[in-house]
């Protein structure tokens, strides 16, 4: 019998999560790797720093959003590097190798050419679930988050 070609998937947002349910039913194994171990829908990070949502509605594990893909595993890990050559991801702890190799690490800010904005006036940038925590908490104590 010959073993299953081996899909590795580094990334676990929209386009990650997007290519594994894609290959539910097709018969290969799915690797995700990532360095959370959930799924972050960042456009409703602004409510999350304005106290409208908590970090729990944004948030979903990983595992959870591939419960029902059987050929899909999640690896919690940190890519440090490629080995083309050889066929395999480093990770911080060691490599897994692939047949297949898909790359969806996600996005970074855009200060439309003004690299200079960032931490503008202590303006912060709404990145991740943390910040937005931070700012909704910041803005609730001095009262700029209240009506």
């Amino acid at each position: 019998m010959e073993a299953a070609h081996r899909v590795v998937i580094v990334g676990g947002g929209f386009a990650g999560l997007y290519a594994a349910l894609t290959l539910k039913h097709v018969p290969v194994q799915v690797t995700v790797v990532d360095r959370r171990n959930f799924h972050l829908f960042q456009p409703l990070l602004c409510q999350v720093a304005t106290g409208g949502l908590s970090p729990g509605d944004i948030a979903a594990p990983i595992r959870a959003v591939l419960s029902r893909c059987r050929n899909a595993h999640v690896m919690l890990g940190e890519v440090v590097g490629f080995d083309p050559a050889r066929r395999e991801v480093r990770l911080s702890d060691g490599t897994i190798a692939y047949d297949t190799l898909i790359v969806a690490v996600g996005a970074r800010h855009h200060y439309f050419g003004h690299p200079e904005w960032h931490g503008w006036r202590g303006c912060s940038s709404i990145c991740c679930i943390w910040s937005s925590s931070r700012t909704a908490c910041s803005c609730s104590s001095s009262g700029r988050g209240t009506t």
